[in-house]
């Protein structure tokens, strides 16, 4: 791990509890555990019955999703930061055998490379297309994601919901740009019970 930066930087977890239960004298027992709830439909909201990787969003999926709360500590120092499944640290910080050298993540600044002109094309790289790119496989490079096991399911789970979720956002904060009153028609098609075949004649 000494090949990549931010293990230097960054304190890792085990070494915060550590030092939290070092202080007290107790030993470090962290367990997680999913609960059920008989008020709920067992249909819809039931407990996994098979050793998966899964995520679990909060909400209902009628509001907005909030932001992860991703903490990280400095070497050295106490204070908290909070970043982004954006930032383009998440990635190297939270998968380091995927990412051995700290190569940096997606980041909503990112350019397409334009391979014409060998520069920065004009457009921005989506994140659904950064992470096609890292799933992609190449017959001349080693790619470690793809070879990584239940990483790489927790690693697929992970990407899908971060692009969800800011696809999400996304249509919630740009709701004047989505021009969104050119589906009015079909609301109103559908509110009618009219045929699509008949729309226009």
């Amino acid at each position: 791990m000494e090949y990549n930066p931010f293990v230097r930087i960054y304190r890792q977890a085990y070494e915060v509890l550590n030092d939290a239960y070092s202080a007290d004298n107790q030993n470090v027992n962290v367990h997680a555990h999913l609960h059920y709830s008989s008020r709920t439909n067992r249909r819809r909201y039931n407990l996994p019955s098979i050793d998966e990787i899964v995520v679990l969003l909060l909400g209902d999926g009628q509001e907005a999703p909030s932001t992860r709360d991703i903490i990280v500590y400095l070497r050295g120092g106490h204070e908290l930061i909070r970043i982004s499944e954006c930032h383009p640290a998440y990635l190297p910080m939270h998968y380091v055998l995927l990412f051995p050298h700290g190569e940096m993540g997606w980041e909503p600044e990112m350019k397409k490379w334009d391979i014409n002109y060998n520069r920065p094309a004009t457009k921005r790289l989506t994140q659904m297309d950064y992470y096609l790119y890292r799933l992609f496989q190449r017959p001349i490079e080693y790619s470690a994601i793809l070879r990584s096991d239940k990483l790489f399911q927790e690693f697929l789970v992970d990407s899908w919901a971060a692009t969800e979720q800011n696809c999400i956002k996304y249509a919630t904060k740009n709701q004047g740009k989505l021009r969104s009153e050119l589906y009015g028609g079909l609301k109103d098609l559908v509110g009618v019970g009219l045929n699509s075949k008949d729309v226009g004649k």
